[in-house]
């Protein structure tokens, strides 16, 4: 979900996340193919999640459109919904939304 479709305009994108996997602290999410965005690279851009259990941060390039994320102390459980907000500067021309891709690598604290 997107928070402002406005070319050349700050646009707040909101994802629910949902993992067929627990996830213990320490591993990471992957978002990517949001590309066309004008927010420069930012190893701390800010963001939001449920419980914090994604943190307050992420690595964003820009090139790629990649946003990585990294489980916070705790991790998460099996089928739980994890909502995240992050901010990016939409480009000064329209294009066609893109298709976004999500992984995540599973940390083994056993």
């Amino acid at each position: 979900q997107q928070s402002t479709p406005v070319s050349g305009m700050a646009n707040t994108l909101t994802v629910t996340l949902n993992s067929n996997y627990a996830l213990a602290a320490g591993s990471t999410v992957t978002m990517w193919g949001l590309v066309g965005s004008t927010t420069m690279d930012d190893y701390s851009l800010s963001v939001t999640s449920t419980d914090t259990a994604l943190g307050d941060s992420g690595d964003w390039t820009q090139s790629t459109g990649m946003l990585v994320l990294t489980i916070a102390a705790g991790g998460t459980n099996v089928t739980t919904s994890c909502e995240v907000t992050f901010s990016l500067d939409n480009p000064v021309y329209t294009q066609a939304s893109s298709t976004v891709y999500v992984e995540a690598m599973i940390q083994d604290n056993g």
